[in-house]
């Protein structure tokens, strides 16, 4: 049986509600995935309450559903988790999102490290802003999840509000040469349900000296991610992969 179609919607919804939908969901419904009437789909509403919706008429570029009965979904990971990433050339970027929304991220910030060898533009935000959402939304629909992650853009790690943050951490490439692992697996086995999280990725080139010098003012600390040293598009995977661990496996 195929897995059943996952959406999220801007307004409310309640069982016996019939909604149509259009845009960007109704071309998915016809287009893509090909649906018919009696077929069913998840949505998940603007208040995060998931339901299951049958399909009762299709019309043109439009889908009329019926909400039938409540959806169980996977659940979101108990902390809430926030990756600040130096920006990089290529697709990194977009991977990063893409993945990290799988693995139950809250929150991805792009910065403009010192290190950046692509830096985003003051003028292409807006434009990068749209399509990065876009990705973190279809990624958040893939795995079944109840909230899209957040993305911001940002041109300096100084822009940031670090106090509602119990744990903070970064990603420091020479704490890996010297083998030092405590602070990762001592941060994340002191989290508690509903605490928040955040670490910091450079770029390609790494974290300079100054915003190392920043961010341990702030009261971050610094993290190997095993004894190896990983690509930027890795490292936040590797963060996420053992936090799910922590949290929901051990």
């Amino acid at each position: 049986m195929a897995e059943m179609q996952h959406y999220f919607i801007e307004k409310t919804a309640s069982i016996n509600d019939q909604i149509i939908l259009d845009g960007e969901i109704a071309h998915r419904i016809v287009k893509v995935r090909r649906s018919q009437v009696s077929d069913e789909i998840e949505l998940v509403d603007a208040e995060h309450n998931a339901y299951v919706a049958v399909i009762m008429a299709l019309k043109g570029n439009e889908v009329l559903v019926k909400v039938v009965r409540e959806a169980v979904l996977n659940p979101e990971l108990p902390v809430s988790s926030t990756i600040v990433v130096g920006t990089s050339k290529g697709d990194k970027n977009e991977f990063i999102i893409q993945k990290a929304t799988e693995m139950g991220v809250q929150h991805i910030i792009f910065f403009n490290a010192d290190y950046s060898i692509s830096r985003i533009k003051s003028d292409k935000i807006d434009k990068k802003l749209s399509r990065y959402q876009k990705i973190a939304q279809q990624a958040a629909e893939q795995s079944r999840r109840e909230n899209i992650p957040t993305v911001r853009l940002i041109d300096k790690l100084s822009e940031l509000s670090f106090t509602d943050y119990d744990t903070r951490l970064i990603a420091y490439e020479e704490a890996a040469k010297q083998h030092e692992h405590s602070a990762l697996r001592e941060a994340l086995t002191a989290l508690r349900p509903s605490q928040r999280i955040i670490m910091v990725f450079g770029p390609e080139g790494g974290i300079s000296p100054l915003e190392i010098g920043f961010l341990e003012s702030k009261q971050f600390k610094a993290a190997a991610l095993g004894n190896r040293i990983l690509r930027v598009e890795t490292a936040p995977l590797y963060f996420l992969s053992a936090l799910s661990y922590q949290l929901e496996m051990s």
